[in-house]
């Protein structure tokens, strides 16, 4: 257990770690020395301002594509861009982009290639990247593709339903409930305010309750308390907000420009909801908005992205950065069809949390953990590890324990407004009798940051 917590934490300072001298030293330090650096660091990190920087470009130019944050079979969150096009081509081909080697990876390429897809992570326990309609040639099409980015493999789902022909240009975003919503778009003949849930878990589709303004090349989030942003689309500035839980939707103050279409948005690690793109196809104006959902009010970003405006471009939250992929511009240094990767940040604090509790109980054949939090401050949630210990005894010893596994996929934070402390109880029911398991946990921030409590491991055998 603590082996693995040793090499999350190698991989944080690997850029740093190619002299032989220096890794031997570092095997040779506690722990305790070990967690001192890690925090040392952090707190320097957040000592910076937000600001933007140009990351490693896509290898393929591409446009109107899709994109989603999915995590690798390593557990390691990336930003994967899915199809679009490099005119006249339709795409067919994925990248993944891994912001702490800040380089890209090809993936196993998307079934059949479209432009104008447009993607969602479900954030349920599935972890599966979802890619819905688009189009193919001038023919727009229904068709919905499962990626497991864990496995790097593709399955086709049930079609998006429709009585009229299929539609693109559409927005995607994922519900905290684990659904899907498509919103909007178009047909060949037609703007549509229509709304789709999809349910991943059951592969079945519900028609809701539409949206108040019908528009294409509009954009969706999910804001942190569980609603979902729709912004601009059609030349329009509107702000419209869908609850999920109600099937109802609320108006909302418009963006301060009178015109968006093509663009992108994504909830940051802070709460904010950024909106970057363009008013024109020509690049110019860029526009980077940040809309505070507490006081319902818009802000201008300045400087504005450095690689300049461009329509068709994905914007995506990763850890503590908004990045702000690809696109297109008619005009600017250069125009075209772009492989650029801005990155704004960081917009986050370091993670606060007080374990109060941490147990374990054995009984009916499976094993419960149970812990209880006083205090926790950008807290995304919670890792559950298991560890045999050699020796029979839970420790500290690093070196004392074989068959490291993660119990669950991401506790999610029960903490109310994300700084009160909640209760929590995770079963693991693949256990065998008369073994002893040690437990420990570890904290996830919005920033993508660890934090292994290892002071607290438990020890549990079903009898």
């Amino acid at each position: 257990m603590m082996n693995l917590y040793l090499e999350k934490q190698r991989l944080v300072y690997q850029a740093n770690l190619e002299s032989p001298s220096l890794r031997s030293l570092l095997k040779r330090l506690s722990i305790a020395v070990l967690l001192f650096i890690s925090l040392f660091l952090l707190n320097v990190q957040w000592a910076e301002a937000s600001v933007w920087s140009v990351k490693a470009p896509m290898t393929s130019p591409r446009h109107d594509f899709a994109a989603a944050v999915g995590a690798d079979q390593n557990g390691v969150e990336r930003i994967y861009v899915i199809g679009g096009v490099l005119d006249p081509k339709a795409l067919n081909s994925v990248e993944a982009y891994d912001p702490i080697s800040n380089s890209w990876t090809t993936m196993a390429p998307m079934l059949q290639g479209r432009i104008r897809p447009r993607a969602a992570a479900v954030t349920a326990t599935n972890g599966k990247i979802y890619v819905f309609g688009g189009e193919i040639g001038n023919q727009r099409v229904d068709m919905v593709d499962e990626y497991d980015p864990s496995t790097n493999t593709w399955t086709v789902k049930l079609d998006m339903p429709f009585p009229l022909p299929a539609r693109s240009l559409f927005a995607a975003a994922a519900g905290q409930n684990g659904k899907i919503y498509v919103f909007g778009g178009s047909t060949n003949s037609a703007t549509l305010n229509r709304v789709d849930e999809y349910d991943p878990v059951n592969d079945s589709w519900t028609q809701k309750a539409n949206m108040p303004t019908p528009r294409s090349s509009l954009a969706a989030t999910t804001g942190q308390d569980g609603l979902i942003y729709v912004t601009g689309g059609n030349n329009f500035n509107v702000l419209e907000v869908y609850n999920p839980n109600t099937n109802t939707w609320t108006t909302k103050t418009p963006m301060p420009i009178s015109n968006i279409s093509g663009h992108g948005s994504a909830t940051a690690c802070n709460g904010k909801i950024y909106v970057m793109g363009t008013s024109s196809i020509n690049g110019t104006p860029a526009h980077v908005l940040k809309y505070d959902i507490n006081g319902d009010s818009w802000t201008s970003i300045t400087p504005t992205m450095p690689s300049g405006g461009r329509t068709g471009l994905a914007v995506v939250s990763l850890n503590k950065y908004i990045y702000a992929i690809g696109g297109y511009r008619r005009f600017g240094n250069p125009p075209g069809t772009q492989t650029t990767n801005d990155a704004y940040g960081p917009l986050c604090s370091p993670l606060s949390v007080s374990l109060d509790t941490f147990t374990a109980n054995a009984a009916d054949g499976k094993i419960t953990i149970n812990w209880t939090t006083g205090t926790e401050t950008n807290n995304a949630g919670f890792t559950l590890w298991r560890a045999t210990p050699i020796d029979g005894q839970c420790s500290t010893d690093p070196y004392n324990y074989k068959d490291v596994k993660q119990v669950q996929p991401l506790v999610y934070s029960k903490a109310e407004d994300g700084v009160l402390g909640a209760s929590y109880s995770e079963p693991d029911q693949n256990v065998e009798p008369d073994v002893t398991y040690c437990y420990g946990l570890e904290d996830v921030d919005y920033n993508g940051k660890r934090t292994f409590h290892v002071d607290k491991i438990i020890s549990a055998r079903l009898n």
